[in-house]
């Protein structure tokens, strides 16, 4: 049985290349980005990808990574942790 990290990195990008056109697609933990381009150009013009992260250096890595691909239909943002036990 392959290890659990690689089992989970499957089936994320598994997920996002089922998207379908129309779409929104959450990505939670989006690091550089590119599950969120593939989910981006699935989902077509009409959808919508985001993508959360929670360190700004990986946000903007995927931001960077979207305008060089010439995305639009995209959307990262931070993920940061509110209620009780937040740093």
């Amino acid at each position: 049985m392959a290890p659990l990290r690689d089992r989970v990195r499957a089936r994320h990008a598994e997920a996002a290349r089922a998207a379908a056109e129309g779409e929104i697609v959450l990505d939670l933990g989006c690091g550089a980005g590119a599950d969120v381009l593939i989910s981006a150009r699935r989902v077509g013009p009409r959808g919508k990808a985001i993508g959360l992260d929670m360190t700004d250096e990986m946000l903007a890595l995927a931001r960077r990574h979207a305008a060089d691909a010439g995305v639009e239909n995209v959307r990262h943002q931070p993920l940061r942790r509110q209620g009780r036990g937040a740093a």
